[in-house]
């Protein structure tokens, strides 16, 4: 069984993606699967049938352009390497200060292409703590790849009248901690729902979850949404005030 290629041959098509796909919200992925994707960027990422929100890479920083508006980091992992867009927001610039040139670093966001480029613009970047990171990475991209693999089985089995349960069961009892929101507890789903379901572009304020949810104190409301912002479930939109879901 090869476990080398991360199923490259097996990546989305120019064909539309099917209209009963499912969504998961974080996929880990190898800069190479993103390099070489053959579908249409702009529709978004299918892999295998599923179309992914967000991505996740693991590489190091092989060099840094700053601007008056963005920073441009260049991440290497040993596929290759892709460029990654982050929009600077107020006190960015202090949070960031300790990425630098070959820092290890994992990054959340979403697939663009620009003038045949293929780029990330970053929801959230940040340095890894031990290089077990590394290989927990790889080990995830390989595992996404068989469990999609797998998922697509069951679907066909079950469009031939072979398999009578939905394709997506397994996977959702068992991996719901790795692509959606089930590894929250209550009190984080609750807001994280809040954030998720706020229908205005700018994204819901921190004072407005505090005005939804009384009970939560403002220390702990900043914990929770720090946490959900680390986790690649949320973003800060026009402010680091505004939280918009990464689930769209």
């Amino acid at each position: 069984m090869d476990t080398t290629n991360y199923g490259f041959n097996n990546m989305g098509s120019s064909q539309p993606a099917k209209t009963d796909e499912k969504e998961q919200t974080q996929v880990p992925m190898v800069v190479q699967q993103l390099k070489e994707y053959k579908g249409d960027i702009s529709q978004g990422v299918t892999m295998w049938g599923y179309k992914v929100n967000i991505v996740k890479l693991v590489g190091y920083v092989v060099n840094i352009e700053n601007s008056s508006t963005k920073i441009t980091y260049s991440i290497q992992d040993h596929t290759g390497s892709i460029d990654c867009y982050l929009w600077l927001e107020e006190d960015t610039t202090k949070e960031l200060s300790n990425i630098m040139i070959n820092t290890y670093v994992e990054v959340f966001g979403n697939v663009r292409k620009v003038q045949d480029n293929v780029l990330i613009m970053v929801f959230k970047i940040r340095p890894l703590t031990t290089f077990n990171q590394v290989t927990t990475h790889l080990l995830e991209v390989v595992h996404t790849r068989y469990k999609y693999e797998e998922m697509r089985k069951e679907d066909d089995n079950s469009s031939m009248g072979t398999h009578t349960s939905g394709p997506t069961n397994t996977f959702e009892a068992n991996n719901m901690s790795a692509f959606g929101s089930g590894s929250l507890n209550k009190q984080q789903q609750a807001l994280y729902d809040a954030i998720r379901s706020f229908p205005y572009p700018e994204g819901i304020s921190t004072k407005q979850l505090l005005e939804k949810f009384p009970n939560v104190s403002p220390s702990e409301m900043s914990k929770i949404t720090d946490f959900l912002c680390n986790e690649g479930h949320i973003y800060t939109s026009i402010d680091s005030d505004h939280f918009l879901s990464t689930d769209i």
